[in-house]
C-alpha cells in the first residue's frame, strides 16, 4: 500500500516538473516568435525587460499560479527566520539604511526568499547584495566581507548570503519608501 502511494507521489511530481518545463518552453517560444515578427514586441522587451528593473518575483508569482508550486515550497518572513534578528551592540543610521555594530555572528542570513538582483560594490555601501524579495521588499545587505550568492540566484529565507566582521548594514525598501528593520517586521504582520 505504501509502495503504491510513493509511486503515485513520484509520478505526480514528475508530471508537475514536466508541465513546468513545457510551460517554460511555450513562454519562450511565444516570446521568440513575438520578437521576430513584431517590432512592438521587440521594443517592449527592450524597454521593460532589458532596460528597466525586471520584477522577477512578479514573474515567479505569475508562474506559480500557472504551473503550481512544489508542496514543500514555502516562504518564511523575517519573524520566522530570525525571531531575535541578530545580536548587536548598537545600530546607527547609515545613508538610506541602518548599520549594525558589534555583531558577534560571522555570517548574515536572508530575511526573506527572493531573487538576487545585485552583487558587488555599491558606492558608499561597500560589498553589497540586493535581494528582490517575494514579499515585495528589496533588501540590501551591505558592508559584507565575502558574498556566498551569485546574481540571479533564488535564495530561500534564512539562506546564508555572506560573511561579516563585527558590523553590517541593511537597507529595506518597497515602492520607493525606506523601512527600518522594525517597520519591516510590522509591515509583514
Amino acid at each position: 500500500m505504501l509502495d503504491k502511494y510513493l509511486e503515485v507521489k513520484k509520478e505526480n511530481k514528475a508530471h508537475k516538473y514536466m508541465s513546468r518545463i513545457l510551460i517554460c518552453i511555450i513562454i519562450l517560444l511565444i516570446s521568440l516568435i513575438g520578437i521576430s515578427i513584431s517590432d512592438k514586441v521587440k521594443n517592449f522587451y527592450q524597454e521593460y525587460i532589458f532596460n528597466d528593473s525586471f520584477s522577477f518575483m512578479k514573474f515567479k508569482n505569475f508562474f506559480s499560479k500557472v504551473a503550481g508550486t512544489e508542496d514543500s515550497e514555502e516562504e518564511n518572513d523575517a519573524t520566522a527566520v530570525m525571531s531575535s534578528f541578530i545580536d548587536y551592540e548598537r545600530k546607527e543610521k547609515f545613508l538610506d539604511g541602518e548599520k549594525y555594530i558589534g555583531v558577534q555572528e560571522n555570517f548574515i542570513n536572508s530575511l526573506a526568499g527572493g531573487i538576487v538582483t545585485f552583487v558587488g560594490d555599491k558606492n558608499d555601501y561597500g560589498k553589497t547584495v540586493i535581494i528582490q524579495g517575494s514579499n515585495g521588499f528589496d533588501i540590501w545587505y551591505f558592508l559584507l566581507n565575502d558574498v556566498d550568492v551569485n546574481i540571479y540566484d533564488y535564495v530561500k529565507a534564512s539562506s546564508i548570503i555572506g560573511t561579516i566582521n563585527k558590523e553590517f548594514g541593511l537597507v529595506i525598501t518597497k515602492d520607493g519608501k525606506f523601512y527600518t528593520y522594525e517597520e519591516y517586521v510590522n509591515a509583514l504582520k
